[in-house]
């Protein structure tokens, strides 16, 4: 069945002129049927003169699709703004701008342009200290406040960064479109996450304000924003399996691991995993996602896990960019889950098999 174009976003605004109600239209095809995956993005406006409408390819595919319209350069006029989101792990941000000018869509702003041009670092540093390195700018974050167990596996007992550990600062992640009430003109606020240990583990932001100044958008400002621990272990958890626990060495097609007992976090999307086992080079996780915050949850996109043994070794990991719960997940409910590990995912060499645990993050609708 061939695939269709739809609309995914419709507005009306001043574009061509300061007094014109000018429709702009953002299309569209879903590769798979009932997918979130929006790809062949086709941006049309329509003067309110009759004149020819104009046209653009949008080489981008995404979720979260929409337009926002409104004026960044202070002529007067509205800009056309796409945003969305890539769809991959790392929730990554569209962000185009484009100015109407002499029968033609010009590109003001584009996510990537400005990531690659204000590339920044992290490196965690000794005595629980990190730094953020940026273009003409640098910031010191003190981690010492964090948690006894975070920082143990960051650090060694006398506060010397481990080997092998490292930290990072994406691309962005979010953009917003800004506009004080007595200002005529939009600005942009945008979002760098801090990476730490692992790939689900925010730190923190690198908040960023543009405005548009002589042709270009230029930064007022810089800084970080550091998250609160509630949020961050809302955010990023980390289970266990209990002590008691049953441990087979195992070849294809026995189990692996297998507990009745487990710990839970109150106030959080809980992932139980109560049995691991390996069947024609597929590892499986069979377990529970158990909503025991006081939401209900509509969406589970982003969703990282990585599997550890008792030394902390990593023998599995994998990223699934969406999760169906088959509706909505209230308080207090759980949906039974099954994570399937390919060959490249794991790894069940020379393990240590006294004790399991898991770090997972996610992002929820």
């Amino acid at each position: 069945m061939p695939e269709q174009t739809f609309v995914i976003s419709e507005q009306i605004g001043n574009i061509t002129s300061p007094n014109a109600s000018d429709k702009v239209i953002l299309t569209g095809i879903h590769p798979e049927p009932g997918g979130m995956f929006i790809d062949d993005l086709e941006l049309t406006l329509y003067p309110s003169d009759n004149a020819k409408p104009v046209s653009l390819k949008i080489p981008e595919s995404g979720i979260f699709l929409q337009l926002f319209l409104g004026d960044f350069t202070g002529d007067g006029r509205s800009d056309i703004m796409i945003r969305g989101d890539l769809g991959g792990t790392g929730g990554y941000a569209i962000a185009l701008i484009y100015h109407y000018e002499k029968g033609t869509l010009k590109e003001l702003f584009n996510q990537d342009r400005f990531s690659q041009k204000n590339t920044c670092t992290a490196a965690y540093q000794n005595n629980y200290q990190m730094l953020i390195k940026c273009p003409a700018s640098s910031f010191p974050i003190d981690l010492s406040s964090y948690s006894k167990e975070y920082l143990s596996m960051i650090y060694t007992d006398d506060k010397k960064v481990k080997p092998n550990i490292s930290a990072s600062v994406s691309w962005l992640n979010e953009v917003f479109p800004v506009k004080p009430v007595s200002e005529t003109h939009y600005d942009l606020i945008l979002y760098q996450r801090i990476i730490g240990v692992f790939e689900a583990d925010t730190i923190g932001y690198i908040e960023t304000r543009l405005s548009y100044q002589k042709k270009e958008f230029v930064p007022i400002y810089k800084g970080v924003l550091m998250l609160s621990d509630q949020v961050r272990t809302a955010s990023v958890s980390s289970m266990e399996f209990d002590s008691n626990l049953q441990n087979i060495s195992s070849t294809s097609g026995l189990d692996v691991y297998y507990s009745q007992q487990f710990k839970i976090e109150p106030e959080n999307l809980d992932l139980i995993i109560n049995a691991i086992s390996e069947d024609d080079n597929v590892l499986y996780a069979d377990g529970y996602l158990i909503n025991l915050r006081n939401t209900p949850i509509r969406g589970i996109t982003n969703f990282y896990l990585k599997l550890h043994d008792a030394r902390g070794t990593t023998f599995a990991s994998k990223t699934v960019p969406s999760i169906n719960i088959g509706g909505t997940l209230n308080p207090y409910e759980g949906r039974r889950i099954f994570f399937r590990f390919q060959t490249k995912e794991y790894s069940l060499s020379g393990i240590d098999t006294s004790s399991i645990h898991w770090d997972y993050g996610y992002h929820l609708l």
